[in-house]
């Protein structure tokens, strides 16, 4: 019995020398990092001493690519050389790649950075496009936290071979929509609606043969309707409302032979309905009231008891010699 109670005692008495020796230790190590902070501010080293270091670029980027790009950028304000490593393409794919998530990460991770996208300097757009987003076919920014005076970033042509689906409405953006948006060519859904755009409808769309779904309302685009939508073959839904378009409804729309749903009320446009719109046996919905069209007039070439006399007729449209008022 007395043997037992020796050897428990013995094992109390390493256990308690071994925890003295770890806040032995950890007293020791704070010691010296408290004395290495007061070592660093008695250096008083000055701003000038520390931008003026020479770091090779090399150096600089391959120890600034371990942080998140979610908070790397932020050092681009210590100085120039920093900023001009951090704000580099090759840099930026770096970053991208040793931080991108695998496929088995939470997707929360991916909609963040996605976000992030408006505010990342062009090198860094470029090199997301490239990194990330050549790989995506559906992009769905809808409402994403654009700063302001934020334009659509040309970066997102680049994904030319995969994206079929592109929603950036609401996103507080201005300026224009790029040329570059026609080398998207097997985009089927495309979605600009409720933002601050302006200027005109580049006559590009016309090379987006694959287009089904176009969405440019409630922004502020004052030009005419390019006359190259008669080459979107594949479309279905055209919704240009309530902004500020002028002149008159092309006469190529005769091409939209699968349109279902065109939507131009509350622009600009004047003159007469083009006698082409006949040829669009698919149509189902058109509104196009507040507008400054000279007479609502049924074009001759528009059969009776056919679906597009009826919804003309739906809509308020008399036949030619009827009424000369609406």
């Amino acid at each position: 019995m007395k043997v037992f109670q020796s050897e428990g005692r013995k094992r109390k008495s390493l256990r308690r020398r071994h925890r003295d020796s770890k806040l032995e230790k950890y007293e020791r190590d704070l010691a010296l990092a408290t004395q290495a902070d007061i070592e660093m501010d008695s250096c008083n080293l000055s701003e000038h001493e520390l931008i003026d270091t020479p770091i090779p670029p090399v150096i600089v980027q391959s120890i600034f690519a371990w942080i998140s790009p979610l908070h790397v950028l932020k050092y681009s304000l210590i100085n120039k050389d920093i900023r001009d490593c951090l704000l580099d393409l090759y840099f930026a794919m770096l970053c991208l790649v040793r931080h991108m998530p695998v496929k088995e990460s939470p997707r929360q991770y991916y909609d963040l950075l996605d976000r992030l996208f408006f505010r990342f300097p062009k090198s860094w757009q470029k090199a997301y496009s490239i990194v990330r987003l050549s790989r995506s076919r559906v992009l769905d920014w809808r409402g994403a936290n654009a700063r302001p005076k934020t334009c659509i970033p040309k970066a997102l042509c680049l994904l030319s071979t995969s994206l079929i689906h592109l929603n950036i409405g609401s996103c507080k953006l201005i300026g224009t929509i790029p040329r570059e948006i026609g080398r998207l060519v097997n985009l089927e859904f495309l979605s600009v609606a409720w933002n601050l755009l302006e200027g005109s409808i580049p006559a590009e769309v016309g090379n987006l043969a694959n287009l089904k779904y176009f969405y440019a309302s409630d922004n502020y685009f004052d030009s005419e309707i390019p006359s190259e939508i008669g080459s979107m073959l594949s479309l279905e839904v055209f919704d240009v409302s309530n902004n500020k378009l002028i002149g008159e409804i092309p006469h190529t729309i005769g091409g939209l032979s699968n349109i279902k749903t065109l939507l131009l009320q509350n622009n600009r446009l004047c003159g007469l309905i083009p006698e082409e719109i006949a040829y669009c046996v698919s149509l189902e919905t058109l509104n196009i009231y507040e507008n400054a069209f000279e007479k609502w007039e049924i074009p001759a070439n528009v059969v009776p008891a056919t679906r597009i006399y009826k919804l003309l007729r739906k809509i308020g449209f008399y036949e030619q010699g009827t009424n000369r008022w609406r």
